[in-house]
């Protein structure tokens, strides 16, 4: 069981989704929420991940829920995700080489999109009360 943990940023109605790069080691070409593995506590870790894969800093985002821990079966691995909601009061994303690109999109659009494993639950434990 490996531990990660999921930003979903949100500015306004949208969240962020980046879609992952052909150099990371799971779920190449799937679309998600910025994510990484947990190498310390899960809000150290998480705040590490948001602004490696965005380039936006503590100040340009603000923490609004810890979610719920879901599990998680990806390819060869169980994932223990630890989700976070942030909200973003900027527009200045920078990706870094894990995703080739991102986009703002609507909460319920999500299966529009070919993404990681629970993605829209994971999602969802942090956008409803």
């Amino acid at each position: 069981m490996r531990d990660v943990v999921t930003a979903v940023l949100k500015k306004g109605e949208r969240i962020l989704l980046v879609k992952r790069g052909d150099l990371v080691n799971t779920f190449k070409g799937k679309w998600s929420c910025i994510s990484g593995r947990m190498e310390s506590t899960p809000l150290c870790s998480v705040l590490t991940e948001i602004c490696e894969e965005t380039g936006l800093s503590p100040n340009q985002i603000t923490l609004v829920k810890e979610g719920t821990i879901l599990q998680v079966a990806g390819e060869d691995l169980q994932f223990r995700v630890h989700p976070f909601l942030f909200e973003v009061n900027c527009n200045e994303i920078q990706l870094n080489w894990e995703n080739t690109e991102f986009r703002w999109v609507l909460p319920e659009d999500l299966s529009e999109y070919d993404t990681v494993p629970k993605l829209k639950e994971t999602v969802e434990s942090v956008l409803t009360n």
